[in-house]
């Protein structure tokens, strides 16, 4: 059964993307169905958003299966060692551990498309599609929902636990999150900053930010 939490959560997702189905006739063209290059970025996630995508599965998913949903996180998490910025990562050209590939390059559907991310939810792009695969590199133009990602990750917050603005990268605090959610094991403020740092130092400009404050939207 579904936490009031994540109810709360999927029906702010909902509103979010009723507000923006006037802008669907722009990216239509770009974001077809099927298409997932930009499943293969380096996602980030506030810990908020990240106990989201853990009640969703936890909700939806046999046990078996959210273990070895947990088991590909931390396998992706170590993947992060060695990344030194976004584009290296792009290049490293792994997708996204919700995305079920398809048979066309740069093709496949989300499997937490319900719950996913704001950083997901919010890349609305609308240059030409052959601009975004992966090993593109021509410049992508996009909609800008800073406003609406930083309303929204307000929204998403529980105020009275410090943990939910902390902001890092979409896997390891997916796999942090999941062990609250199934274990109770809450994770360290300590840990969760230490994420949040290495965030910073990929994208040390859409990181300055007041401590306390939402993040700036960055997918």
């Amino acid at each position: 059964m579904a936490s009031p939490h994540l109810r709360r959560a999927l029906r702010l997702y909902r509103e979010i993307d009723t507000k923006l189905e006037p802008e669907a006739a722009r990216i239509g063209a770009t974001c077809t169905k099927g298409c997932a290059a930009c499943c293969y970025l380096l996602v980030g996630v506030t810990y908020a958003e990240a106990r989201v995508i853990a009640q969703h599965v936890t909700a939806s998913m046999p046990r078996e299966k959210v273990r070895d949903l947990r088991s590909r996180l931390v396998e992706a998490t170590g993947r992060l060692d060695g990344v030194r910025s976004r584009d290296d990562y792009l290049l490293r050209q792994a997708p996204c551990v919700f995305l079920r590939t398809g048979d066309d390059p740069w093709s496949g559907t989300c499997t937490i498309y319900a719950a996913r991310p704001l950083a997901c939810r919010l890349h609305l792009v609308v240059s030409p599609p052959e601009h975004c695969a992966p090993d593109a590199v021509r410049d992508v133009a996009m909609l800008d929902t800073r406003f609406v990602h930083v309303h929204a990750s307000v929204l998403l917050a529980d105020h009275g636990d410090e943990r939910a603005t902390k902001y890092g990268p979409l896997a390891p605090l997916t796999v942090l999150a999941l062990d609250q959610v199934i274990e109770g094991v809450v994770p360290s403020l300590l840990e969760l900053e230490s994420w949040e740092r290495r965030m910073e130092r990929w994208s040390p400009l859409a990181r300055s930010r007041p401590a306390g404050r939402a993040p700036a939207p960055s997918t």
